[in-house]
């Protein structure tokens, strides 16, 4: 009678005894009576290793993996990468018999001994300075050695430079991670729908200091145009653009228009027109992305401009609107190797950027 290994016997009808037992299952291996020994030797260890590697073994163990819920494998995909940080950035101990020597050593100087005349001209240099006392003694100077980080912190380092950046404002908590010049904020103003109207140009600063990130708006656009910029550092260092809309039957017209502000100046004004947009369209989804020299602008997930640029190497994102604009703003994101690989390392290293919005 067929039974599993280490279970009790499987009691099957007596039609099914001349057959094999009807259980689909890969995991369970049925004994066949004979008896095993309880070690293994090297030769059939190396054989047993050899399978498990193979082609074949590597196969059922992904499958086995697969059966795994979803809270296992993420274990066993994080426990061993935590494993071997910790192992890498663990401090190394000196032995006993290693002493390290300092990298700065005092440094002596050595006089010739004072003459007669020299002895008298510090006498009366001593009288003449009541304040300092002859018998005042002057400590050797010391060379302090710059400290050299560790490898916790250089690991440290390296692994928030790959955490993921997410910053998401709906301007529901008001404009507090805003700043624009003087009374700035006056020119902003809110509608019925909790959209946000821009006036003078305002950067968000969680976005200041960074140098590659992608730029997401969704606005609606009720009359002529939206403005917005990108790696502006300063109201001085940024770059411009404006989705100029004009209305039309049946069609409604849409023009791209751009230039870089570097130290106060203005650049070359570009325009770029676009394929018309259906009459009855106003919400827009706009992108920005930003990677290097290079600035790549989609517009309803189509690209309609790109271009390079090497001044303007960081910087955060802004919003502005002339008088005449009537854009409403629903929301913003901005975000920056927001993969899985990203997503771990902020768990473990969070960035030097910690604002996130408001939510």
């Amino acid at each position: 009678m067929a039974r599993p290994l280490g279970g009790k016997p499987l009691a099957y009808p007596m039609g099914l005894w001349a057959s094999r037992p009807l259980i689909r299952s890969p995991f369970i291996d049925f004994d066949d009576g004979k008896r095993r020994p309880s070690h293994l030797s090297p030769q059939q260890l190396g054989r047993k290793i050899r399978e498990r590697l193979s082609a074949e073994g590597l196969s059922a163990l992904w499958t086995r993996f697969t059966y795994l819920p979803s809270d296992l494998k993420w274990i066993a995909m994080v426990v061993p990468l935590i494993v071997g940080i910790w192992a890498l950035a663990r401090p190394s101990s000196p032995g006993p018999e290693s002493n390290p020597q300092p990298i700065a050593r005092e440094i002596e100087t050595v006089a010739d001994a004072p003459s007669e005349e020299s002895k008298a001209a510090v006498a009366s240099v001593t009288v003449a300075r009541s304040a300092s006392p002859a018998s005042a003694v002057v400590a050797p100077a010391k060379l302090v050695p710059a400290a050299e980080p560790s490898r916790w912190d250089l690991l440290t380092s390296r692994i928030a430079g790959r955490a993921s950046v997410d910053f998401e404002e709906d301007f529901h908590n008001g404009l507090s991670l805003w700043e624009g010049k003087g009374e700035w904020a006056r020119s902003w103003s809110y509608d019925r729908a909790g959209t946000v109207r821009p006036g003078q140009m305002a950067i968000f600063q969680p976005s200041v200091p960074l140098r590659d990130y992608v730029f997401e708006m969704k606005a609606a656009i009720d009359r002529r145009a939206i403005q917005w910029v990108v790696r502006a550092s300063s109201p001085q260092n940024y770059h411009f653009a404006r989705l100029n809309v004009t209305p039309g039957a049946p069609l409604t017209k849409l023009e791209l228009e751009r230039w870089s502000v570097v130290n106060g100046r203005t650049g070359r004004v570009t325009r770029l027109p676009l394929p018309h947009a259906s009459a009855n369209q106003t919400l827009f989804a706009i992108r920005v992305e930003t990677r290097g020299d290079s600035v790549t602008t989609y517009l309803q997930d189509q690209v309609i401009d790109t271009f390079n640029d090497a001044r303007l190497q960081d910087g955060g994102v802004g919003l502005l609107g002339a008088g005449d604009d009537r854009p409403r703003i629903y929301g913003i994101r901005v975000f920056h190797q927001n993969d899985f690989l990203g997503k771990l390392c902020s768990f473990l290293a969070p960035p030097p950027i910690t604002s996130q919005g408001s939510e």
